[in-house]
C-alpha cells in the first residue's frame, strides 16, 4: 500500500469462499462488516474476518444497501426494470424482509438497476430515511423516501445526473441527512469519477467509489489500476491528489466486466471505515485516517513558562511553552527597559499524546542576533494573549485528594519552576480512588497545565524523608503537613502540625526529592507541644495557618499555631507569631513579635482558620465558622498598628461559612474567599475614610469541590488553585480579565549584556533616590576606555554595580564602591574605588555630574553645591525661660533677606562672676545630637562677643559665643558668614530702637536692621538706589555711599 501523511491499513480480508461472482455482484459495508445479496438463494450473507454468516431470506436483485440505522435494502425483479421500483427492507435486529414498493419520480425512467450506494437516515423510523437510484437510460437518478417502511411519494424527487444513467450507475450520499441532497453521483461505470469532479491518477472504468469529508476535507475513493479487480485510491480533492493506494491484489477479474463496491463508514473526524466487495474475489475492510491533531490543553487563562533564550549560531532562540491554548504570542525585546522589538511566536500548547500524559507545548521563536545591541541591557518578555471568559470558569481537570490542606503557584519568573502548582495532602487517603492513594500524605506538584509531576520513584508524592503525624498524643488528630507556601523569591516553605517539634520545614525548590530541612530549632514539650529553646523561650508550635511576605533578607514569616490545650477547643490554645526570617534556614529564638489581635481568641480549632498577611503591613484573618459571633468572628482584619478594623461578628454581615480559605492575587488588586453555599467570592478592597478596609464584590461563583474551602491560590493569569477537604478536591477557575493578554519576563539569568570592550557592557548606580532597591538602578552612559557617566542629586548615598537583580547577593557581588561604607565623597576630587559593597556619600546639596573610571578605579562627584539656607535659627543658651534646652524654640531669628537672620530684645542673661553670657544658633532643635549637628557659633569656644562689632560665625559644632549680659538685637549673615551685635541696654525694658548699619561684602551693600528709606551712589555720583526698601544690593567693587535713613556713610565694596 502506498500511503503518503494520511494512512490506508488493511484490517482483514476474506478471498476463500465467497459467493460466485455472478450471483452476489455487490457489497455494502456497516459496523465492520460487508454485507451482499446472493440472489440465487437468495439470502443476505455478512463477512468478516471470522468468515460468512448468512443474516436473512432475501430478495432476486444485485442491489444492497444500508441506511444510517442498519435497515438494508434490497432490489428485486433482476435483470429487468423492475429492479428499479421493486425493493424489500430488512429492518434492524430482524430476520423478515418487508416489501417496498416505489413509484418512480416525474422524470425518471424505470430500468434495469444493479447498484445502490449508502442510505441515509432511517427507513423505518417516523422521522424517514432515503435512497437514491440509477435506473439504465434514465436522464435523471430518483431519491426515494421512505419512512415507516413506506414510500414518502412528495418528498421522493428527480434529480439530474451528468450523464444518462447506467444499470452500473449508483450514488452516495455525503451525509447522514435524509432531508438534503448532498450526494455524490457516479451515472454510469463508463465515467471514471463522480459528477463536478476532476479525474486523477488510474481511475478506471470499475464499477463503485465513494466519498467522504474528514476534517473539512474531501477524498474520494475510486476503484483504480487494472480494470475489474480490487484496486483503488484515495484522491484529496482539495488539492486534487492521490494520498493513498489500495494496489491491486488480483491481477484478472473474476467476471467482466466486474464491480469493486467501495463503501465508506465515517469514524471521527480524522478517521473512516473502508468497506470493499469485489464480487469472487475479496471482501475486506480498510482503516483511512488523517493526520488528528493531538488534543489541545484546557482552557484557562494563558500565560507562557519555562521561558529560555539561548544562542542559535549569530541569532539567538527564545523558547516558551504555554500553560493553555491562546490566541497570539508576542517575544518582546526590551533595551535597558523600553520595549523595541516584537517578533511574532507561535501558539502550539496541545498534549503529546491522545491519553494525555504528555505535553506538546514547546514554541520558539529566532530573534537576529543584529536585533541585538551590545552595551545595553536586553530582556526578553513573552506576551502572550488568550480568549477572556466572560464570568469565573471551574476547569474541567480535577484531582481527588482526601484532606488537601493548602496549594499554592511559583509565581517568581526568575525561578526555574515558575508557574509549578504545589498541593499538601494532610490525611491518609482511601486506598484506592484518589491522586494520593497510597501515598498519602505529603506534598504534590503539578505543572502549569495542572498535568502531575513524578518523584524520582515514578510515584506523586514528595515526602521529603519524613513520617506525617496523624495523631496526636491525646487522640485528636493531626493535620500534617498543613500549609505549602512559595516565597517570591521561590524558596518554598512547608508548615507542620504535629508534636514531633516541626513546625516548619524548608524545601528544596530545584529538588523536591531532597529531604526536607526543619526550620524550627527546638525541644517539643511532650505534654503542651510548644517547641522551645533551652532558654525556655518559646518558638513555636503545631501550625494551623502560615504565609510569607517579601524575599531574600527581607522575608517575613507569619504562623497561626496551637498546643495541646488548642485541638481541645481552647481559645487560650492559639497564638499568632510573625518571624524575620531573612534568608536564614533555621530559627531557634522567640518570636520577633506577637501578633496580639489574634491570639488567645477567635480561632477554637486547628483545621480551617488562615491568616495572611495584605500588601500594607496587616494581616486577614477567616475563621470557618457557620455561625459568626463575637467570640468567633469568620472574618477579621488587623492594621499595621495591630489595630482590628474589621470584623464579619454577624451572619447579617455577611457569610463567610467557606473553610477558613483566603488570598490575595499577585499584585493585591483582589482578594478570594471562601463563602457560604459552597461559593467563592472575589473581593475588591478599598479602604473608608476611617482607613479601614471595604470589600466589594466583583465575582461570586460555585467552587463545585464543596464547602470546605480549604486554601486557594493564584497564578500570574488570574486563574485560581482551589482545595477541598468536603468536596476532596483539587482544581483551577479562570477568572474573567479586562485583557486576555499576560506579559511574562524570562528569567534575569537569560538578559543578554554584551560589551564592546573589555569593560563591563552596562553599570548602574543604585540607592541615589534613597531606595535601595537591588532591581531599580540608573544606568550611566558608557564611554571609552571603562568611563561611564551620568548626574545626581545630593545629599545622597549610592552605590556603583554592573549587575541588577532581585538578590542582593547577586547585586553586591557586582559592586564598586568605598572602603569604608558610607565615607563622603570630596566633590571635583577623583577618589579611589574598590570591588566592595561601600556605599558613597554625597553630603552636599544640589546636581552633580558622575564620573565612573574602572580603568584607574575612581569615582568623580563634580559641580558647585548650592547654597541653601535654612528657614530659621534658633537661639540657645543662657536665656529665659529654658536656659540650654535643645528642643526650645522660643528665641527665633527670623531671615530678613536671602542668609540674614534678626533676632531683636533678646536678654542674654549673666552666666558666670564675670557677667559673661552665652549662646549660639541652631537650625534644627530637638535632641542634642540634632542642634550640634546643625550648630552655628565661633571657630573657637567661647570666643567674646564685643558690642557693634562684627565676627565670624560657621557650622563649628559644640562650640559658643560669650557676651556681655544685657539686651541685645544680633544679626547673623551666613552668606557673608558674620554675626553682629547691637546691645540695647541692661535687660529688654531698657532697649532703645537702633539705627539700621551699612555692612559691605564681596560684590554686596547688606543693611542690618530697620530702615525706611536706603539710597546709594558710586563715587561717580551715580545713583544706584533711590529710597529704597530693600536690605541688599548687589553691586560692582568699588566705593559708595550709602544714605540710611539720611545718614550718610561710606563703604568699600571688594
Amino acid at each position: 500500500m502506498a500511503m503518503n501523511a494520511q494512512t490506508l491499513t488493511q484490517d482483514w480480508k476474506v478471498t476463500e469462499g465467497l459467493p460466485t461472482a455472478g450471483n452476489a455482484r455487490w457489497g455494502i459495508g456497516f459496523d465492520g462488516k460487508v454485507y451482499t445479496n446472493d440472489k440465487s438463494v437468495p439470502q443476505i450473507i455478512a463477512i468478516n474476518a471470522e468468515g460468512q454468516t448468512t443474516v436473512a431470506t432475501s430478495a432476486a436483485g444485485t442491489a444492497i444497501t444500508v441506511d444510517g440505522a442498519g435497515n438494508f435494502i434490497v432490489n428485486d425483479g433482476f435483470p429487468n426494470a423492475a429492479s428499479s421500483t421493486t425493493f424489500k427492507i430488512l429492518p434492524a435486529g430482524t430476520t423478515e424482509m418487508i416489501d417496498l414498493t416505489v413509484t418512480l419520480p416525474e422524470g425518471v425512467t424505470a430500468g434495469r438497476m444493479d447498484f445502490l450506494g449508502r442510505a441515509v437516515g432511517n427507513v423505518m423510523s417516523e422521522t424517514g430515511g432515503a435512497f437514491y437510484i440509477t435506473p439504465a437510460n434514465s436522464g435523471k437518478i430518483a431519491k426515494i423516501f421512505v419512512a415507516k417502511g413506506v414510500q414518502v411519494a412528495e418528498k421522493s424527487k428527480a434529480i439530474a445526473a451528468g450523464i444518462a444513467c447506467a444499470s452500473d450507475g449508483h450514488v452516495q450520499p455525503a451525509d447522514n441527512n435524509p432531508e438534503t441532497d448532498n450526494i455524490f453521483v457516479r451515472p454510469a461505470r463508463a465515467q471514471a469519477f463522480f459528477d463536478g469532479l476532476t479525474k486523477v491518477g488510474t481511475a478506471n472504468l470499475t464499477a463503485g467509489g465513494d466519498a467522504v469529508t474528514l476534517d473539512g476535507t474531501l477524498f474520494t475513493f475510486e476503484p483504480c489500476g487494472t480494470n475489474y479487480v480490487d484496486g483503488f485510491q484515495v484522491v484529496n480533492r482539495t488539492t486534487n491528489e492521490v494520498v493513498a493506494t489500495h494496489e491491486n491484489e488480483f491481477s484478472k477479474s473474476a467476471a467482466a466486466p466486474n464491480q469493486n463496491a467501495i463503501s465508506v463508514e465515517k469514524v471521527d473526524e480524522y478517521t473512516a471505515a473502508i468497506y470493499q466487495y469485489v464480487p469472487g474475489q475479496i471482501a475486506a475492510k480498510y482503516t483511512f485516517s488523517i493526520p488528528k491533531p493531538l488534543p489541545a490543553l484546557e482552557a484557562r487563562n494563558a500565560y507562557a513558562y519555562d521561558i529560555k533564550v539561548e544562542p542559535a549560531a549569530e541569532n539567538y532562540t527564545v523558547s516558551y511553552r504555554l500553560n493553555a491554548p491562546a490566541e497570539s504570542v508576542k517575544v518582546q525585546m526590551f533595551v535597558d527597559g523600553e520595549m523595541t522589538k516584537e517578533y511574532e511566536g507561535t501558539t502550539v500548547a496541545t498534549y503529546g499524546d491522545y491519553e494525555m500524559t504528555t505535553l506538546k507545548n514547546l514554541n520558539s521563536v529566532e530573534v537576529p542576533g543584529a536585533d541585538v545591541p551590545k552595551d545595553a541591557l536586553v530582556q526578553f518578555k513573552v506576551a502572550v494573549t488568550s480568549a477572556t471568559v466572560a464570568e469565573p470558569t471551574v476547569n474541567t481537570k480535577k484531582y481527588s485528594f482526601y484532606h488537601p490542606s493548602s496549594v499554592d503557584v511559583d509565581n517568581n519568573t526568575d525561578s526555574p519552576n515558575f508557574g509549578r502548582i504545589l498541593v499538601a495532602e494532610a490525611m491518609a487517603a482511601k486506598p484506592t480512588g484518589y491522586h494520593s492513594s497510597g501515598e498519602n500524605n505529603g506534598l504534590y506538584a503539578f505543572d502549569p497545565t495542572m498535568n502531575p509531576i513524578k518523584n524520582s520513584e515514578g510515584k506523586y508524592a514528595f515526602k521529603g524523608g519524613q513520617t506525617f503525624q496523624t495523631t496526636f498524643p491525646n487522640g485528636k488528630t493531626s493535620y500534617d503537613p498543613r500549609k505549602v507556601r512559595i516565597a517570591a523569591d521561590g524558596r518554598i516553605f512547608l508548615s507542620g502540625q504535629n508534636s514531633n517539634g516541626i513546625a516548619l520545614w524548608q524545601v528544596d525548590p530545584t529538588d523536591l526529592n531532597a529531604a526536607f530541612k526543619p526550620v524550627i530549632k527546638g525541644t517539643a514539650n511532650p505534654d503542651t507541644y510548644e517547641i522551645t529553646n533551652e532558654a525556655g523561650e518559646f518558638i513555636a508550635a503545631p501550625n494551623v495557618s502560615m504565609d510569607l511576605q517579601g524575599s531574600g533578607y527581607g522575608l517575613k514569616l507569619l504562623m497561626l499555631s496551637t498546643n495541646a490545650s488548642g485541638t481541645g477547643f481552647s481559645y487560650s490554645g492559639y497564638r499568632t507569631d510573625e518571624y524575620l526570617l531573612g534568608k536564614a534556614s533555621t530559627w531557634d529564638s522567640a518570636p520577633s513579635k506577637a501578633i496580639d489581635a489574634l491570639s488567645g481568641q477567635y480561632t477554637i480549632t486547628h483545621t480551617n482558620s488562615t491568616a495572611i498577611y495584605d500588601n500594607e503591613g496587616g494581616i486577614w484573618y477567616a475563621n470557618s465558622r457557620s455561625k459568626a459571633t463575637e467570640a468567633e468572628p469568620t472574618l477579621v482584619h488587623i492594621n499595621a498598628e495591630g489595630v482590628e478594623d474589621y470584623k464579619v461578628d454577624s451572619n447579617d454581615k455577611g457569610g463567610f461559612y467557606g473553610g477558613g480559605g483566603i488570598r490575595f492575587n499577585a499584585d493585591f488588586s483582589l482578594l478570594a474567599i471562601g463563602t457560604s453555599d459552597k461559593t467563592l467570592t472575589v473581593f475588591e478592597v478599598s479602604k473608608d475614610d476611617n482607613g479601614a478596609p471595604v470589600l466589594t464584590e466583583k465575582y461570586k461563583f460555585a467552587t463545585t469541590i464543596g464547602r470546605n474551602l480549604n486554601d486557594i491560590a493564584w497564578d500570574c493569569a488570574n486563574n485560581l488553585y482551589i482545595v477541598s477537604n468536603s468536596g476532596e478536591l483539587f482544581k483551577s477557575v479562570a477568572l474573567p480579565r479586562e485583557s486576555g493578554e499576560v506579559v511574562v519576563a524570562a528569567p534575569s539569568s537569560y538578559d543578554i549584556n554584551i560589551s564592546s570592550d573589555e569593560y563591563p557592557a552596562s553599570v548602574y548606580i543604585i540607592g541615589s533616590d534613597n531606595v535601595w532597591n537591588p532591581e531599580d538602578g540608573v544606568k550611566l552612559t558608557k564611554g571609552e576606555n571603562g568611563v561611564y557617566t551620568g548626574t545626581l542629586t545630593g545629599p545622597c548615598n549610592f552605590g556603583i554595580t554592573t549587575v541588577l537583580n532581585a538578590d542582593w547577593d547577586v547585586v553586591n557581588a557586582n559592586r564598586y564602591g568605598f572602603e569604608t561604607d558610607n565615607a563622603a565623597v570630596t566633590l571635583n576630587q577623583a577618589t579611589p574605588i574598590v570591588k566592595a559593597v561601600g556605599a558613597i556619600r554625597v553630603a552636599e546639596e544640589g546636581e552633580f555630574e558622575l564620573t565612573v573610571d574602572l580603568k584607574n578605579m575612581t569615582v568623580l562627584v563634580a559641580g558647585e553645591a548650592p547654597v541653601v539656607y535654612p528657614e530659621k535659627l534658633y537661639l540657645l543658651g543662657s536665656v529665659e525661660p529654658n536656659a540650654w534646652d535643645p528642643a526650645d524654640e522660643t528665641h527665633v531669628a527670623n531671615q530678613i533677606s536671602e542668609g540674614i537672620y534678626q533676632i531683636d530684645n533678646v536678654s542674654i542673661l549673666a552666666a558666670d562672676e564675670n557677667d559673661y553670657g552665652y549662646f549660639a544658633f541652631t537650625s534644627t532643635p530637638g535632641t542634642w545630637a540634632d542642634v550640634n549637628a546643625h550648630r552655628y557659633g565661633p571657630a573657637v569656644k567661647d570666643t567674646e562677643l564685643a558690642d557693634k562689632t562684627m565676627s565670624a560665625i560657621g557650622l563649628n559644632g559644640d562650640t559658643s559665643y560669650k557676651i556681655k549680659s544685657g539686651a541685645y538685637s544680633i544679626t547673623v549673615d551666613l552668606g557673608l558668614n558674620t554675626i553682629y551685635a547691637v546691645r540695647l541696654g541692661d535687660n529688654v525694658n531698657d532697649a532703645a530702637v537702633e539705627a539700621a548699619k551699612v555692612v559691605a561684602g564681596i560684590g554686596e551693600i547688606r543693611i542690618i536692621g530697620e530702615a525706611n528709606a536706603v539710597s546709594i551712589f558710586n563715587a561717580a555720583g551715580q545713583a544706584v538706589a533711590v529710597n529704597s526698601k530693600d536690605a541688599q544690593f548687589f553691586v560692582a567693587s568699588g566705593i559708595y555711599v550709602v544714605v540710611v535713613d539720611g545718614k550718610a556713610t561710606k563703604v568699600l565694596v571688594k
